[in-house]
C-alpha cells in the first residue's frame, strides 16, 4: 500500500502509513531513521500524527 501512495505522488499519505505500520509493530528505530521522517513531516507541513505514531516505537 504505501508504495502505491508513493506511485500515486501521494507522499504524506505514505508517510502516515510508514509510521503507522511502524507503531503497530512497535518497531525500534534509530535516531537517524526518527529524525528524517520527523524532518519530511516538517518539510511536507503534516500535523501530529507522524509523530504521535512515532512515539510508540522505542529507540535503538
Amino acid at each position: 500500500m504505501i508504495a502505491e501512495f508513493i506511485d500515486a505522488n501521494e507522499l504524506g499519505l505514505a508517510l502516515e502509513r510508514m509510521a503507522d505500520v511502524l507503531s503497530e509493530e512497535e518497531l525500534p528505530l534509530t535516531a537517524g531513521e526518527r529524525a528524517d521522517m520527523l524532518a519530511l513531516v516538517d518539510r511536507m507541513q503534516m500535523g501530529d500524527r507522524v509523530p504521535r505514531a512515532l512515539s510508540f516505537c522505542p529507540d535503538r
